[in-house]
């Protein structure tokens, strides 16, 4: 992104209104154990690794839309 990188836009969403609630993954090609701890503190809710297998994310897609029916 040019001008901000996914952390600083997770940031932005979880300052909307409803942005605490939804949900986010960050898809990137870093997934060592201290990445996966960076993502989480930025206010990621999942971390993938890419490539992404599809079974794992309809599994992520699946677990959003349930939390979200509830």
């Amino acid at each position: 992104m040019p001008d901000m990188d996914g952390y600083a836009l997770v940031g932005k969403i979880r300052q909307l209104p409803h942005g605490k609630k939804l949900p986010v993954a960050a898809l990137t090609g870093w997934g060592a154990q201290v990445d996966r701890i960076k993502t989480t503190e930025a206010g990621f809710d999942h971390h993938l690794v890419k490539p992404a297998p599809l079974p794992m994310i309809e599994k992520l897609l699946s677990e959003f839309a349930r939390k979200k029916a509830t």
